[in-house]
């Protein structure tokens, strides 16, 4: 029997490049459960965006499509703007291969919006701006 959700919803956040994605194996921090966790882009975008589709067709198929369609939320990276090896600077184009991905793998299912640090936010708006004519433009075709 599963529980039900919580009254927030369940976030799952996409952080971290798996090593044999790893654009940069050696970028690493050293303090994620006593294991180097990669901070560097993927190399291949292509298979970024095929492992967010899978990532959520197997929560789907675990715990439901209706239970993740509903109650579910994805994160890009937290703190992106000190934990991402390229910055804000970066983090736009990995928001943008990782939400595609995602959709793949379901259009149905919620992204949530750029993260950063409190300081950073402001960095935050050329990546709106993007988000909406990306949204805009996806709609439109």
């Amino acid at each position: 029997m599963r529980s039900s959700p919580p009254a927030c919803g369940r976030f799952v956040e996409i952080g971290f490049t798996p090593p044999p994605l790893a654009s940069n194996p050696a970028k690493t921090l050293h303090w994620y459960n006593h294991a180097p966790a990669n901070i560097s882009p993927p190399k291949d975008w292509q298979r970024w965006m095929d492992l967010m589709a899978a990532l959520v067709q197997h929560l789907e198929g675990r715990y439901g499509i209706q239970e993740v369609r509903e109650h579910w939320y994805f994160e890009i990276w937290n703190e992106s703007s000190w934990m991402y090896s390229l910055g804000m600077a970066g983090y736009n184009e990995l928001y943008d291969y990782t939400v595609r991905g995602l959709l793949r793998g379901d259009p149905d299912v919620k992204v949530a919006g750029p993260q950063s640090r409190a300081e950073a936010r402001p960095s935050a708006s050329p990546i709106l701006s993007s988000i909406a004519v990306s949204t805009v433009a996806s709609s439109t075709s």
